[in-house]
C-alpha cells in the first residue's frame, strides 16, 4: 500500500507540474534582442545582446532561443543554418527562479546595407521535459552598415591617373555660347566673364569657363597645281 500511496502521489505531482506549467506557458519570460551599435562598416564586428528574464517561482532548466537573423551577419562561435535570405541562431538558457541572463554574441558584418533580426523563436519545456512550449517574438533590431572604407595602399591604379574622358582645348578662343561651368578667378581672365552671382554666393571672385566650338563655317581650299586640267586639253588641241 506504501508503494501504491507513493506512485499515486508522483503521477499527481506530474500532473499538477504539467497542467501548471501547460497553464503559464512563457508569459512570465521578458526577452528582449538589441545590438550595441546603430552604425558600422563593413568587415567590423559588433555586439549582439540577449536579454532573459524569469519572473515566476519556478525555475526554467531549458530555454532554446532561435533567432531569424540576416544572411550577411555572421555570429561568430555560434552554431546555426543557413539559407539564401535567412540565418537562423541558437542559444541556450538555464534561468533559476527570479533570475535574470544576459548573452553577448560576436557579430562580424560581411556586407553593406541595412542588416538585422527579425524575430526570435523561444522553445521551452516543463521540469521533466514532457512537455514542450514555444512561442515567437517579434524582435526589429536593425543595424546600418556602410561600406567599407578606402584604404589608399589597396586602390590598384594610382591616385594621379586621369580616368573617364577629358576635355581638351582645339581652338584658341572659346565659345561664348557654350558654357562649361564657373571657376575661381585667377586674374587672367577679364572682367566681362566673372559672374557676380556664384562670387557673391562663394565670398570670392568666380568666372564663367566656356567651351571651344568645333563647328566649322568657313573652309579654305588651296590648289597646289602649276597646271589646270583645261590647260591640258587646250595643248592637245593644238
Amino acid at each position: 500500500m506504501i508503494y501504491a500511496a507513493v506512485l499515486v502521489g508522483l503521477f499527481f505531482l506530474l500532473y499538477v507540474q504539467t497542467l501548471y506549467f501547460r497553464r503559464l506557458g512563457l508569459r512570465s519570460l521578458a526577452y528582449v534582442c538589441y545590438f550595441s551599435t546603430d552604425e558600422l562598416s563593413e568587415g567590423d564586428s559588433v555586439q549582439v545582446v540577449e536579454l532573459v528574464s524569469n519572473h515566476r517561482r519556478t525555475p526554467v532548466p531549458w530555454l532554446k532561443s532561435e533567432l531569424a537573423v540576416s544572411p550577411h551577419l555572421r555570429f561568430l562561435g555560434a552554431s546555426s543554418s543557413h539559407t539564401d535570405r535567412l540565418q537562423l541562431v541558437s542559444g541556450i538558457f538555464s534561468l533559476h527562479a527570479h533570475h535574470q541572463l544576459r548573452r553577448e554574441w560576436r557579430v562580424v558584418a560581411t556586407r553593406f546595407g541595412r542588416q538585422g533580426i527579425s524575430k526570435a523563436l523561444l522553445v521551452s519545456t516543463d521540469l521533466l521535459g514532457r512537455l514542450t512550449l514555444s512561442t515567437a517574438i517579434p524582435v526589429g533590431a536593425s543595424i546600418t552598415v556602410l561600406p567599407r572604407p578606402y584604404v589608399a595602399e589597396e586602390f590598384p591604379w594610382d591616385q594621379r591617373q586621369l580616368f573617364g574622358e577629358l576635355a581638351i582645348h582645339r581652338r584658341y578662343i572659346p565659345d561664348p555660347f557654350m558654357p562649361a561651368g564657373v571657376l575661381p578667378y585667377t586674374g587672367y581672365e577679364p572682367i566681362r566673364d566673372i559672374h557676380w552671382f556664384f562670387s557673391a554666393m562663394q565670398q570670392e571672385l568666380m568666372v564663367r569657363d566656356y567651351q571651344d566650338s568645333t563647328s566649322q563655317s568657313v573652309t579654305v581650299i588651296l590648289n597646289m597645281e602649276k597646271r589646270t586640267i583645261m590647260d591640258r586639253f587646250a595643248s592637245t588641241n593644238l
